[in-house]
């Protein structure tokens, strides 16, 4: 009886949707990731045991951001 009740109802072109959209997300990481080369697949393996970032953060001008300190432009 549920299962009739939601046929009917029409929502299920947002389950659709969902699987769509999680497919498009899937494929899209798959191709990102076999297209990376391998030293940046190296320098991502070695984040986790590093100290300090790889990559400093920059805020809006270039210059570094300090950390606990909000710009607000």
């Amino acid at each position: 009886m549920l299962r009739e009740l939601v046929a009917r109802s029409g929502t299920t072109i947002w389950a659709e949707f969902a699987l769509l959209i999680f497919f498009v997300a899937f494929v899209a990481i798959c191709v990102r990731v076999w297209r990376s080369s391998q030293q940046t697949m190296d320098r991502h393996a070695r984040i986790p045991l590093e100290d300090e970032p790889v990559e400093p953060r920059t805020g809006p001008g270039g210059e570094p951001r300090q950390e606990g300190v909000a710009t607000h432009g």
